[in-house]
């Protein structure tokens, strides 16, 4: 049965406290809350089994999320209390565990889970429905929808095998020197995705006539698809700005270095053939000046033997 006293439910947004009047139905007290939705991050929907509870959600996923619930004031409410989760289950109570309202003054919390996933068999960085790897060959991000995220067997969706452009940064034309890059669609069709409970938007469905336009459209999903479209592009520029930094910038100071060392050692040897080239002038000099003195020399002495005859 639903709990007759002010309850305070919070996640990342913010904490909200809704006074909920004595006595409602779950039916009722579900919209109550997602009228806040927008401030505490806080979802609510019926639990499977019928108007027997309320199931709390996180409006975002990942292991930064959480859902916590605090009772304001217990004024002898009736019901087993407050679940948490399961961690290997989706959305099942974890029934060993249960909080009772009067226990729930201090809050209850429940934290979100990250997926795991491997992405041509490297264990990817995961951020909720979000998987990445970068490698030296590899460097990819990838968005699950709500449903392939939450499957509890391992899936196999698809493998890469290629994409993005290759650039040849090195001295020399090898694999050592190859890095590749690869740019997301851009195009207002594709960015900006947010699922909402299995609707996908993207930035287009913002346009006249649309489902999420601002005129007389979805407000709230429209300023999720902006708030996404904003962040798709400041990754990209910041992956493009490591990219020219960390890889282009540091490769042409590393052949900066190489041909500052190729000049100098050019120098060298063209000091080296100098030096070798002046001695070897020097040497051919003295030799032709010590032939010419000895050529004199000896042209001298039949002179000085004619000298004494006569």
């Amino acid at each position: 049965p639903a709990p007759r006293f002010p309850t305070e439910t919070a996640a990342i947004p913010g904490p909200g406290k809704l006074p909920l009047p004595s006595g409602p139905t779950l039916p009722r007290v579900g919209p109550t809350i997602n009228t806040f939705t927008d401030v505490t991050g806080v979802s609510a929907t019926l639990s499977a089994a019928g108007n027997t509870g309320i199931r709390l959600s996180s409006t975002a996923y990942g292991s930064n999320e959480f859902v916590a619930v605090k009772v304001v004031e217990d004024a002898g409410a009736v019901g087993d209390g407050i679940f948490q989760y399961q961690a290997s289950a989706n959305f099942s109570a974890n029934t060993g565990a249960v909080t009772t309202f009067a226990a729930a003054t201090n809050r209850v919390k429940d934290l979100g889970q990250d997926l795991g996933a491997t992405i041509n068999g490297i264990n990817a960085t995961t951020n909720g429905k979000i998987a990445r790897i970068s490698t030296d060959f590899l460097d990819v991000q990838v968005e699950l929808s709500t449903v392939a995220a939450q499957a509890l067997s391992p899936i196999s969706a698809f493998k890469i095998t290629g994409g993005g452009a290759d650039f040849q940064l090195a001295g020399q034309v090898n694999i050592g020197g190859k890095v590749a890059i690869g740019i997301g669609n851009v195009a207002v069709r594709e960015i900006g995705r947010h699922d909402d409970d299995g609707s996908v938007y993207f930035l287009s469905n913002l346009g006249a006539g649309r489902e999420l336009n601002l005129v007389d459209g979805d407000l709230t999903n429209a300023q999720r698809v902006i708030e996404k479209a904003i962040a798709d592009v400041s990754s990209l520029r910041g992956r493009l700005g490591a990219f020219q930094k960390n890889t282009v910038g540091a490769t042409i100071r590393s052949l900066g270095v190489s041909l500052e060392n190729t000049v100098a050692a050019e120098s060298i040897i063209r000091d080296s053939d100098f030096a070798n080239e002046t001695s070897g002038l020097t040497r051919s000099q003295i030799l032709v000046q010590s032939a010419t003195q000895v050529l004199g020399i000896a042209n001298q002495q039949p002179q000085n033997v004619l000298s004494l005859l006569g």
